[in-house]
Formats: structure tokens, sequence, C-alpha cells
């Protein structure tokens, strides 16, 4: 493999749905299925055979016997993701986003347009901590925020 950089662009819209995407993927690595659910009710609008609601209990039951089966997890059960078992790629995709997160969190902090009131809420995120890299081996993403045209 080369060792090219690659440098993208995008707006606050963009990174959301990007963090969002990164989040589910890393979540699925490590098991945690009823992700897939949360996400399915919030982004579609969507029924069953006889036109009725999503029906949530039965596709939780569902995931929580495909997680049995696979993984061997607890309902509630999941691999960390630092754990080994957690493929790479979700691991680093983990790592990806707490960069991301964190860029996002310096950047609304140091907005004039953020109130003091949301400032005060923003401070006390988990955006803005440090975290331990799942894979020290591996360069960490770097990412700033474009301040100027």
């Amino acid at each position: 493999m080369t060792n090219r950089t690659y440098q993208i662009e995008m707006n606050e819209k963009q990174l959301l749905h990007l963090l969002d995407a990164l989040d589910l993927y890393s979540r699925l690595g490590m098991g945690q299925l009823e992700a897939l659910d949360d996400w399915i009710r919030l982004k579609f609008q969507t029924y069953d055979a006889d036109g009725e609601g999503y029906d949530s209990d039965y596709i939780r039951k569902l995931f929580q016997n495909i997680k049995a089966e696979v993984w061997c997890h607890p309902p509630n059960g999941s691999w960390g993701i630092h754990n080994q078992r957690v493929p790479t790629s979700c691991r680093e995709a983990y790592d990806i986003k707490q960069v991301l997160r964190k860029a996002r969190h310096s950047a609304r902090m140091q907005d004039p347009n953020e109130s003091e009131e949301t400032k005060k809420w923003i401070r006390h995120t988990v955006d803005g901590d440090s975290y331990f890299p799942t894979n020290p081996d591996l360069p960490p993403v770097k990412c700033k925020v474009k301040t100027s045209e």
C-alpha cells in the first residue's frame, strides 16, 4: 500500500452524517446490532406487511438471536471497541470518529456565534475528551477546521 494522504472538505451537516455512519459501522463491528434497530427506526418510515408500524420488539429479539448465534453475546452484550475480535476497519472507524468529534467540539467552543449557555453544555460532552487509539501503530487521523476561504 502506498503512503498517500487525502484531504476532505465538508460542511457541518455532512460531518454529522459522516459521524453517524462511522458510529454505526464501529458499533456493528462490536456486535451492537441494537444500534441498527435504532438507526432503522430513526431514518426510515418502516411498516410491516400488514401496513402496521415497525415492530421494534420483534426486530430487537431477532437481533438478539443473531448476536447469540454469531458472536455468543448475551442480549445486551458486545465487545469493547479495543477488543481484538472487533474488525480492524471498525476500530479505525471509531478512531476517525473520535478525531472528527473532537475537532467539531473545539470549533464549537471557539465559535463566537455559540451562546455561553450552549458552550456550558458543549464543554461537558465526551466529544472534547481524549481517547485511547484502538490501533496506536497507525498514524493518527488529523482534522483541521477550515477558518477562511
